[in-house]
């Protein structure tokens, strides 16, 4: 038997071990990592909205849109006690959880890590105003660079320049740009 052969009968195998019923059922109520939901006229409870439900432990959490329909696997086999979603027509909201890192999606956007860190910035806008304030600067020791500014104690008359040293380098975008994250 070739290698695809070999293939085609292991999804064939798995598939004749690890089936189990699928329906569409509309969302009812949701109560933190389950929901209740409407099966045919019944109210279904504790319909877990990922098929682990494990603490604290790293996960992704999905929490449907109350009235929306959702796809359930049965994960005891026919009895109707051990419901599971698979998937969503609508999204409420997404909690993600990895070790320290967590990020929460909804219709009003994304906050990372409990949003502590006050937004995100506009690094293209960002170093255009720094590139003016940089731009501001080197005119300013221009100007200062033509300005006597000590009077000479013998005659009185202005002698001396000021001096005006910025250190501050010219910003580049590459500099402030996080990879990482993209907005």
């Amino acid at each position: 038997m070739d290698e695809l052969g070999k293939i085609k009968r292991s999804i064939q195998n798995i598939k004749g071990k690890t089936s189990a019923p699928l329906f569409v059922v509309q969302v009812e109520k949701v109560n933190g990592a389950t929901c209740n939901v409407n099966y045919d006229g019944c109210s279904l409870s504790d319909v877990r909205l990922r098929s682990v439900i494990n603490g604290n432990a790293e996960q992704i959490l999905i929490t449907p849109k109350v009235n929306s329909y959702v796809l359930v696997t049965d994960l005891s086999g026919g009895n109707l006690t051990d419901l599971a979603i698979l998937a969503y027509s609508e999204i409420e909201k997404i909690n993600i959880k990895i070790g320290e890192t967590t990020v929460d999606v909804n219709n009003t956007g994304i906050v990372f890590n409990g949003g502590q860190l006050d937004g995100m910035v506009q690094v293209v806008k960002m170093v255009e105003w720094m590139n003016k304030v940089y731009t501001d600067l080197q005119k300013l020791m221009a100007l200062l660079a033509v300005i006597a500014v000590a009077p000479n104690p013998a005659t009185g008359a202005l002698e001396g320049k000021a001096v005006f040293t910025p250190t501050t380098p010219l910003p580049i975008l590459a500099d402030f740009k996080n990879d990482k994250v993209k907005h």
